[in-house]
C-alpha cells in the first residue's frame, strides 16, 4: 500500500501514555504499540498563513504519486520548503515550531491528519474538549495536511476524517503541527 518511509523509534522501549494525554511536547493521537506513534501540538494554529502564497504550476512534489501515507508528513513538509522556500508559510512555521524543548514538528500527511479526527476513536472530540478550548477549525471543520493533489492541498474533516480540496493560497485554513514519538 503506497510508499513508506522509515519513522524513527526509540532505541529503548518507552511507555507511551493513553491517547489524548500530554507527552513529549504535545498530545498523543496515535500509539503503534511498538514504542512509536504520533503527537499533535497542544493548540490549533490559526495564524492566517498559506500553504503557498501564490498558485502556479509548481507542484511541491517532483516525483510521481501523492504521499498521504502515515510516516510521510515530515518528508512532505521538507519537500514543500525545498521547492517553495519562504512561500511555504505553513511548512516553515511547522518546521520552526518548538514546544517543551521539542523542535521536530511538521505538517501532517493526510493519513496523519486523519488520526486527529473523530474517525480515529473519537479523537477530535477529546482534543477539542480537553486541549483546544472547545473550538473547531475556523473553516468548516477542516484541517490542512501536507498531502497535495492537482496543485491543491488536501484538508481533513475533523468529524468524518473525509477529504476536501482547497486552494494552496487560502489563508483561512487551520493546521496542527505534529511530531513522531521518539
Amino acid at each position: 500500500m503506497g510508499n513508506h518511509i522509515y519513522i524513527p523509534k526509540a532505541s529503548t522501549p518507552i511507555e507511551i501514555p493513553d491517547l489524548c494525554s500530554y507527552f513529549q511536547g504535545g498530545i498523543v493521537v496515535y500509539n503503534n504499540g511498538n514504542g512509536g506513534g504520533l503527537i499533535a501540538a497542544p493548540s490549533i494554529i490559526t495564524a492566517g498563513l498559506s500553504i503557498k502564497t501564490t498558485i502556479s504550476d509548481d507542484n511541491p512534489f517532483p516525483y510521481t504519486g501523492i504521499y498521504g501515507d502515515y510516516g510521510r508528513g515530515m518528508q512532505n513538509t521538507l519537500d514543500m520548503v525545498s521547492r517553495w522556500g519562504a512561500q511555504a508559510q505553513v511548512a516553515n512555521y511547522c518546521l520552526n515550531y518548538t514546544n517543551d524543548g521539542y523542535s521536530d514538528w511538521f505538517l501532517p500527511s493526510f493519513d496523519e491528519a486523519w488520526l486527529l479526527s473523530n474517525a480515529n476513536n473519537n479523537m477530535w472530540n477529546c482534543l477539542k474538549t480537553n486541549w483546544y478550548g472547545g473550538i473547531d477549525p475556523t473553516n468548516n471543520e477542516l484541517l490542512t495536511s501536507s498531502t497535495t493533489t492537482n496543485f491543491r492541498d488536501a484538508t481533513n474533516n475533523v468529524y468524518t476524517g473525509g477529504y476536501n480540496a482547497r486552494a494552496y493560497n487560502r489563508s483561512d485554513m487551520d493546521w496542527i503541527p505534529c511530531r513522531y514519538i521518539t
